[in-house]
């Protein structure tokens, strides 16, 4: 389940296997969001922030020439068990951009991969959106 601000638009066909949603503000592109649904684990077992850094890095498509933050979520929302926070610079597709990477893990193992894609002109304006959607992801309870 997710709870977001009006300003987000979902752009992803309904039966996608990811959420695709794009953030417009006064009808100028500002970022987009994509959801992925990832294997579950045994929440014990959650790979290390530089192993998640390391395969964000090799998404396909993306060239990475910075990163800029690498963080682990404290004070999580209620039924996130561990998140960690990737941000790059680079380009994607050929095309500039600021990648910002989540893993979100449940308390029972579940896991989401969050990617905002953002244009490095629209970073200052695009401020803690990413954040705010981010804790607003529910796993289901099993």
């Amino acid at each position: 389940m997710l709870a977001y601000a009006r300003d987000w638009h979902v752009v992803s066909p309904e039966n996608s296997p990811q959420l695709v949603l794009r953030n417009l503000d006064q009808s100028l592109f500002v970022a987009q969001a994509t959801i992925t649904p990832w294997k579950k684990i045994d929440p014990k077992n959650v790979i290390s922030i530089a192993d998640f850094a390391a395969a964000m890095a090799k998404t396909p498509g993306w060239r990475e020439d910075k990163e800029t933050d690498r963080t682990e979520i404290k004070n999580l929302p209620k039924g996130h068990h561990a998140a960690y926070r990737v941000v790059a610079s680079g380009s994607l597709d050929g095309v500039q951009s600021t990648q910002y990477f989540y893993l979100i893990v449940g308390v029972n193992g579940q896991q989401a991969i969050v990617t905002f894609s953002v244009d490095p002109q629209q970073v200052q304006r695009f401020g803690g959106r990413d954040v705010e959607l981010v804790r607003e992801i529910t796993f289901p309870d099993e």
